[in-house]
């Protein structure tokens, strides 16, 4: 019989449950415009939950471990992992509603896209598109933390890396639901 839990399903599990609260409730009760150091700290926090993300792939495969229910586990833990902090960023007034609202959004679609794709027996794999999304996601999450508390010209910074996140995201949907559109043609 196979275990349930094993350490990538730990770590999978440590970023859904543990992860997506703890990072938000940091942000919305200790993200401070004067506190350059508890930023920081909270940076790390969510930097280290971010990490369980490769830490799970990565056991998966050196341990043999890999399964379809891990790797919806996975995908679940990263877009609820995310979506929990952008939610908590806005609330901050440290990202716009409209980039949260996009991002999450986009999520959504590519996770109803792999589920027409399982209803026709088609599997839609990350590519490496979806990889440098979550990057992206990721670098922009680092710099509103970081930058929440200094100067406006560096908030420019965190709109050109909005920007790029926002296209590399919307273009990995597009890939996804092209490549969908093939398997199912």
């Amino acid at each position: 019989m196979k275990r349930l839990i094993t350490i990538p399903t730990f770590f999978t599990f440590s970023r859904l449950i543990i992860g997506s609260f703890i990072v938000p409730y940091l942000i919305v009760h200790y993200l401070s415009s004067h506190d350059f150091i508890l930023n920081f700290f909270i940076m790390f926090v969510f930097l280290l939950f971010s990490f369980t993300d490769f830490l799970d792939g990565f056991y998966a495969r050196k341990l043999n471990q890999q399964t379809s229910w891990g790797a919806t586990l996975d995908h679940c833990a990263d877009k609820i992992f995310i979506s929990s902090i952008f939610i908590a960023l806005v609330f901050k007034g440290a990202c716009h509603y409209s980039w949260a609202i996009s991002l999450i959004a986009r999520d959504f679609f590519v996770m109803g896209l792999r589920e027409i794709a399982l209803e026709y027996g088609a599997v839609i794999k990350v590519s490496v598109w979806g990889k440098l999304k979550t990057t992206f996601q990721i670098l922009l999450i680092i710099l509103l933390l970081g930058l929440y508390s200094l100067s406006y010209f560096l908030h420019q910074i965190v709109v050109v890396l909005f920007i790029a996140t926002f296209i590399i995201s919307w273009g990995s949907a597009i890939a996804y639901l092209c490549g969908l559109y093939k398997k199912l043609k």
